[in-house]
């Protein structure tokens, strides 16, 4: 079988917003986040797995999605969205990075 393509956004830089990089709640916390992942890189998870991991709702990582600022996604079947953990917690570090040079 066919590995899924990766899609969605694969830069942690986030949207522009007035010219300042738009910042979410779970930024300050992204590094407690990532160290939480347990289970192989390679895994694929669900909207509902990946909400419940970050602590944030369902309808804010499938707005992410929709918005391009979230982690990127793989689509195994057009109709199926899910994201790996290793990439996720990429993405997890660099939103950390970003808010860590915002205060440097």
């Amino acid at each position: 079988m066919a590995r899924p393509e990766v899609t969605g956004r694969r830069t942690s830089a986030p949207k522009k917003k007035n010219d300042k990089w738009q910042r979410f709640h779970l930024d300050r916390r992204a590094d407690q986040i990532a160290d939480a992942a347990k289970g192989p890189a390679d895994d694929l998870l669900t909207t509902r797995e990946i909400a419940y991991w970050f602590g944030v709702s369902e309808q804010w990582v499938t707005l992410g999605q929709r918005e391009n600022y979230g982690p990127p996604y793989v689509r195994p079947y057009p109709e199926i969205i899910r994201y790996k953990r290793g990439e996720a917690i990429k993405w997890l570090r660099g939103r950390a990075r970003l808010v860590a040079n915002e205060y440097a």
